[in-house]
C-alpha cells in the first residue's frame, strides 16, 4: 500500500498539481533552421488539492484546519511535485504545506489563523484603504 501524506492548502480554489518531465524538441528560426529547446510535458495523473471556499447556502465537504483545507495525497507523488515546484509562489509562501498528519498540521498552523494572504473574503464594514473611494481632481479640468 502507498504511503500517504496530509496537505494542507490555503488557497480558496484549491490547486491542480501534475509532474512533468523534461525533453527537448526543434523549434524552427526566422531565417530558416531551427534550433534546439527544453519542453515540460504532463506525465501520470492530475491531483486536485481541495481548497477552503465553499458556497454561502452550503457546509464545507472538507476538513479544514486553521484555514488550510486537508487532502490526502502520496508521499512519493507530493515529494516530486514539491522537487519540481521548489519555486513555486503557493510552496515558497507556505500556502501549500505537507505533513504526516492532520495533527502536526493543525499545531504548524496554530498560531497562523490571523495571517492575512490576500485570499480573504472581502469585508464591506472594513475596506482596506486600496478600495476606498478617493477623489481626485483632473489636471485637465483645472
Amino acid at each position: 500500500m502507498d504511503e500517504m501524506v496530509i496537505v494542507g492548502c490555503r488557497l480558496p480554489h484549491g490547486l491542480v498539481l501534475q509532474l512533468q518531465e523534461k525533453s527537448f524538441n526543434q523549434e524552427p528560426v526566422m531565417g530558416g533552421g531551427s534550433r534546439k529547446v527544453e519542453v515540460w510535458n504532463k506525465v501520470g495523473p492530475a491531483v486536485t488539492l481541495k481548497g477552503w471556499a465553499t458556497p454561502i447556502d452550503r457546509a464545507p465537504t472538507t476538513l479544514i484546519v486553521n484555514g488550510f483545507a486537508v487532502t490526502r495525497v502520496n508521499a512519493e507523488f507530493m515529494k516530486e511535485w514539491m522537487k519540481q515546484n521548489a519555486l513555486h509562489p503557493a510552496v515558497t509562501s507556505d500556502n501549500i504545506i505537507v505533513m504526516a498528519s492532520t495533527d502536526e498540521i493543525k499545531a504548524e498552523t496554530e498560531g497562523r489563523k490571523k495571517e492575512i494572504v490576500g485570499f480573504e473574503p472581502h469585508d464591506p464594514k472594513n475596506v482596506i484603504p486600496e478600495f476606498k473611494r478617493q477623489n481626485v481632481e483632473s489636471a485637465a479640468a483645472a
